[in-house]
């Protein structure tokens, strides 16, 4: 079977892919997402673009599992279930997780749910959407994260709404370790209670942490590493959004021809390895567009630095297919 490459006609870098990628250019509207269909690559082009990853999920018929290859969680700033806002590229993947879909991360390191550090403590702050992550749906496929609330979400959700959540924690058997902020007033007996100046659960949190009682975590808990293997069989749809590629998860522009080819490989190995235990019926990618500032002179080199990845995709996806 051949791959199906769609482009998306609705953004003006992807639509300079077109002749570039023979893909078939297409119109991403209603009629194109209500057509079902497996066996494709959408290219949504810029990072803008993402978000249309909750309709394509579903143009595949609503896999098994979604996979989330990013640099970014994409869950809004601040959510809980009954409140996670405006479908957009920084949030849908906390509205697949609100519908009940398996989600998995992997190469994720600019989380909704953590402390982030921009080089000084200053500009500390910790996002506050561990509410969203459904102990039961999702997983973690590089290695373990310790997720946060801080103590004024914590509030928000109320005594019984963290002893409920810690609850589905521990029944989840996906949980290493789970500290409360005895500040918080909640007690469990399953569960431990720390100091936030004690930095029991993680080394100098205290100092890393502006000092602000609300940025003070009141839930920390330690969630364990899922293997691509627990998925074997299940049918998955994969996105991948190329910043995943480089190391500053805060550039506006992706610089293709920057990317440096063992990380591409890499990618490539990661991508192999979870095809042969899932079952790719199709994939996404955001990222892949042509600036309108780049030379011409340029363009067929950077299209041979993707080709490894393309070529790897259309594999894994033929590989979905031809055994479901």
């Amino acid at each position: 079977m051949s791959v199906r490459i769609y482009i998306n006609s609705t953004d003006e870098g992807a639509r300079r892919l077109h002749g570039l990628l023979a893909g078939k250019f297409v119109p991403f509207n209603e009629d194109f997402f209500r057509l079902r269909e497996k066996g494709f690559l959408a290219v949504t082009g810029s990072n803008e673009s993402h978000h249309l990853t909750y309709y394509l999920f579903r143009k595949a018929g609503c896999p098994d599992i979604y996979v989330h290859l990013d640099c970014h969680d994409d869950i809004s700033l601040v959510a809980r279930p009954s409140r996670i806002g405006d479908l957009t590229h920084a949030s849908f993947v906390g509205h697949l997780i609100r519908d009940g879909v398996a989600v998995a991360f992997y190469g994720t390191n600019y989380w909704s749910h953590q402390m982030i550090l921009f080089g000084r403590s200053a500009t500390c702050y910790l996002r506050n959407n561990l509410f969203v992550y459904d102990p039961f749906k999702v997983h973690f496929l590089d290695f373990s994260r310790y997720l946060m609330a801080c103590m004024g979400v914590c509030r928000m959700v109320g005594v019984d709404g963290v002893r409920s959540y810690i609850d589905d924690c521990l029944n989840s058997g996906k949980i290493k370790e789970i500290y409360v902020n005895d500040n918080l007033g909640i007690h469990h007996d399953r569960v431990m209670l720390y100091r936030y100046d004690e930095d029991v659960a993680i080394p100098n949190l205290s100092k890393l942490l502006a000092i602000n009682r609300d940025l003070k975590p009141g839930l920390i808990i330690k969630w364990d590493r899922s293997d691509v293997a627990e998925f074997n069989g299940l049918t998955a749809y994969l996105s991948l959004d190329l910043d995943f590629l480089i190391e500053d998860c805060q550039v506006d522009e992706i610089r293709l021809l920057e990317i440096d080819p063992k990380e591409l490989e890499d990618l490539c190995r990661v991508i192999r390895e979870m095809a042969r235990s899932m079952r790719i019926v199709a994939t996404g990618m955001c990222g892949f567009y042509i600036p309108d500032r780049m030379e011409e002179s340029d363009l067929p080199r950077w299209i041979d630095n993707l080709s490894p990845l393309l070529e790897t995709l259309g594999d894994a996806i033929v590989k979905g297919i031809e055994s479901t």
